[in-house]
């Protein structure tokens, strides 16, 4: 396995069986320098023997998978390495340790590390009696902001509606200026569906809970918490054990008040979302200096150069006037249900954006912009209707997938290690859609026709059920993807429009006859979840659609 080709999201999944093999425990290891013991602690051989040879099964009431990994040293230390870098570990006896330093090194994994595996476990549908007890503690306390990823190359997809979304949630719903005598942030055991910050937990009643909050609840304190290591100039490898109250800012640089690093940006970005690489934080705050959300601090000390973003502790920034009209500090709520949903900062980009869009705004359109597509998800989550746009997104993975491998198997000298791997990466995604979703035991189902449901269950029931030559056409004629519908009465899936043969060519079936079967039983799925996927788009777009609009046009 090389660790360079490894996408975040499949860190994140190595990440998270990992901790589960490693079956951490409250009473955990001991630190090197000293006898206090570390809850959920493990060293680094510990670690890389869990590598070594890690299996997990599901199991559903017609099916079950296993996910295992062989992954020898070199490579497990490499990948450890990329957990240090993602903020998902960091060791306890050194907080300011980037990396793996000995197979003694003591690691625990951080409040983004413990949101990863609580999200892991939820889109597997793990049964709670099977989930890592970390994620039933105060450990899980940070409501992770997640992204939306390119499924065929793992990029992050970013607009500048986003950008302004996660400005503001990193900006929190008032100035968070450190002192070190404030009292610790305070937490809120998440679930182990997640939760966006400043936003109540979901009230999906299929919504595993772990340990719910409440006003009337005793502050619990983090055990993340330390004085010292809250400190905005601390070099601690991980600060942020909760993403509610934003970004810790300096009093004063100069007479510049209110003031961050570029270094602490990244920190917030690194620590409280789903990036797995530093670069990626580098661009999304590149992206606030562009638009003019955050400006330069040029006097001294500060080391910041006008229209740049420097990820160092000597370059200063602050919120641009535009910033704060966005933000909305001092000002009260103006519709308080939408500003819920937004999750308390500002609303007045987005109420300028629907105030202007035309009467011909549709669904597609919103699904295009991954800023928009955040707020409708966060509305459905509200409106007990979150499962339907998850899985409809990862249907929308699944045809992506779907359509590379197509891509694949239209070249004219066929890779077979590629196609196979493709093929899997397609089970795989399947799998995980159906366990979640469709199923009679998913954890968060979507209310669909009885006739798609049972279409879909045959098919994992009885792979071999449809006959390939059915579907003959469909392998083999590659089409385009998108969001929006060609018209009114059906819901976006692929387009009328083939990809020429002159780029890709006919299959060759003598080079992929192994294949061959199982890229009919995967047309065939795809064809069942594209029903699936147009059944909830029209769901969305006559019960729910609508009322979102409406509401933020108010």
């Amino acid at each position: 396995m090389d660790q360079d080709k490894i996408s975040g999201a499949k860190l994140f999944e190595i990440f998270s069986i990992m901790v589960m093999t490693l079956n951490l425990q409250a009473s955990g290891g001991r630190i090197r320098l000293g006898s206090r013991r570390v809850s959920y602690g493990f060293t680094t051989s510990q670690a890389l023997q869990a590598l070594g040879n890690m299996a997990m099964k599901v199991t559903t009431t017609n099916i079950s998978t296993t996910l295992s990994y062989k992954i020898n040293a070199d490579v497990g230390r490499e990948l450890l390495a990329r957990c240090f870098d993602a903020h998902l570990v960091y060791c306890p006896g050194d907080r300011t340790l980037a990396t793996v330093s000995s197979d003694s090194t003591m690691m625990q994994p951080t409040a983004k590390g413990v949101a990863v595996v609580s999200r892991f476990v939820a889109k597997l549908g793990v049964a709670p009696d099977k989930w890592p007890s970390i994620i039933t503690s105060n450990y899980n306390s940070l409501a992770l902001i997640s992204f939306q990823r390119n499924p065929i190359d793992d990029t992050i997809l970013l607009s500048p509606k986003l950008i302004q979304l996660i400005f503001s949630w990193m900006m929190g719903p008032q100035p968070n200026v450190w002192d070190p005598f404030n009292p610790p942030d305070p937490i809120s055991i998440q679930s182990a569906h997640g939760n966006y910050p400043g936003l109540p937990q979901k009230r999906s009643h299929s919504m595993p809970q772990s340990i719910s909050s409440s006003s009337s609840a005793k502050a619990e304190v983090s055990p993340y918490h330390h004085r010292y290591y809250t400190n905005p100039e601390s070099d601690s490898l991980s600060q942020y054990y909760s993403s509610a109250a934003g970004l810790r800012l300096i009093k004063h640089v100069g007479k510049v008040i209110r003031c961050f690093s570029g270094k602490g940006i990244c920190q917030w970005l690194m620590d409280c979302t789903d990036l797995d690489s530093p670069r990626q934080a580098v661009v999304i705050a590149s992206h606030m200096v562009n638009m003019g959300l955050i400006q330069a601090v040029l006097e001294s000390p500060s080391r910041s150069a006008e229209g740049q973003f420097t990820p160092h502790r000597s370059c200063y920034y602050s919120v641009s006037e535009r910033g704060l009209a966005a933000l909305r500090w001092a000002q009260p709520p103006l519709n308080p249900f939408a500003d819920s949903i937004k999750g308390n900062p500002s609303d007045g980009w987005i109420k300028a954006y629907f105030a202007d869009a035309s009467s011909d705004l549709s669904l597609g359109q919103v699904l295009e912009d991954p800023g928009l597509a955040q707020l409708l998800q966060q509305y459905l989550d509200l409106e007990f209707a979150g499962e339907n746009l998850e899985a409809y997104t990862k249907l929308w993975w699944f045809e992506s997938r779907i359509d590379k491998l197509v891509r694949l198997v239209q070249r004219s000298m066929i890779e077979p290690k590629a196609v196979v791997s493709a093929i899997t990466e397609c089970k795989s995604t399947a799998f995980q859609i159906f366990v979640c979703h469709i199923s009679d035991d998913s954890p968060y189902p979507v209310n669909i026709e009885s006739k798609l449901k049972a279409r879909v269950a045959r098919l994992f029931a009885d792979p071999a059920h449809f006959d390939a030559e059915e579907v003959g056409e469909f392998i083999h004629t590659p089409q385009e993807l998108t969001f929006e519908a060609a018209d009114q009465s059906r819901p976006p899936s692929y387009s009328e429009e083939s990809v020429t043969e002159e780029v890709f060519g006919p299959i060759n079936e003598n080079q992929c006859a192994l294949s061959l079967s199982e890229l009919a039983y995967l047309a065939r799925l795809a064809m069942a979840f594209r029903g699936v996927m147009n059944h909830l788009y029209r769901v969305m777009e006559t019960d729910n659609f609508p009322r979102f609009v409406q509401l933020f046009s108010m």
